[in-house]
């Protein structure tokens, strides 16, 4: 299930890279402290993984950017989306919301004007976005034993079949077993674009790009209710259906 939530307020200020600001506010804003606790601490597990199984997008709206305090303020309003293989979070949250429209980003007052709730009915094909930028990665031993991380992009043929085990790992760690059918996952955008995010210290390189994903339905909406790609609950790997999305 996926929830789309359009706030407004005066100036929204928020440093260039705030996903981990977006992350407490969700999980601090689920209004269930066991559920919360459970999603950062402990999480679903496949052999030594952990995933959480939910993800957002970007925060989408006008700005603008500061390069000398490294700052984006947002003008008056934006939207951005939760998404999460159990319905119970995006529950949690429209509960939440319903109950008191007046959240709180950073000191920045902000006032829920909307929210939508999309449970797509999918079937063996789906177009869909990335609204916030999707990352994959191998983490690779050179001959002098010092350990790197290659990040993959839509350039490169092993990005597709990498989301594929992704996206079939987690499926395992939620339901316990293997999915019944198979999934393709293929970058069909014309020019992606690169992003650079520093996620507390850490420098992660991640894409935005549209993908036609094809195969098992239950796989394809799997897709869409817990994000591609690596560090979902950290706000990346979020999609939507193409039709569905009509921003930047």
């Amino acid at each position: 299930m996926q929830m789309c939530i359009n706030i407004e307020f005066q100036d929204l200020r928020l440093p260039r890279n705030y996903n981990h600001i977006l992350q407490a506010v969700l999980l601090r804003w689920l209004n269930d402290s066991n559920y919360s606790k459970f999603l950062h601490d402990v999480g679903y597990k496949y052999e030594k993984r952990t995933y959480k199984l939910f993800t957002f997008s970007s925060l989408y709206g006008d700005f603008i950017s500061s390069k000398e305090t490294n700052e984006i303020v947002y003008k008056s309003s934006a939207r951005f989306v939760v998404s999460c293989v159990e319905d119970r979070f995006i529950e949690y949250l429209a509960e939440n919301f319903i109950k008191g429209d007046h959240i709180v980003i950073l000191k920045n007052d902000v006032y829920v004007s909307k929210v939508e709730i999309w449970d797509d009915d999918v079937g063996k094909e789906a177009f869909v976005r990335t609204i916030s930028p999707v990352t994959i990665y191998s983490t690779i031993e050179s001959e002098n034993g010092k350990k790197f991380t290659r990040y993959y992009s839509p350039n490169d043929s092993e990005m597709e079949e990498k989301l594929k085990e992704n996206l079939y790992r987690k499926y395992l760690a939620f339901y316990g077993h293997p999915p019944s059918g198979e999934i393709n996952i293929k970058n069909v955008g014309q020019t992606p674009k690169k992003a650079v995010i520093n996620y507390k210290g850490t420098v992660i390189e991640a894409w935005k790009t549209d993908f036609l994903i094809s195969g098992e339905p239950e796989l394809i909406k799997f897709a869409l209710n817990c994000g591609i790609g690596s560090k979902n609950a950290q706000g990346f790997g979020c999609i939507v259906l193409k039709d569905r999305w009509k921003f930047n």
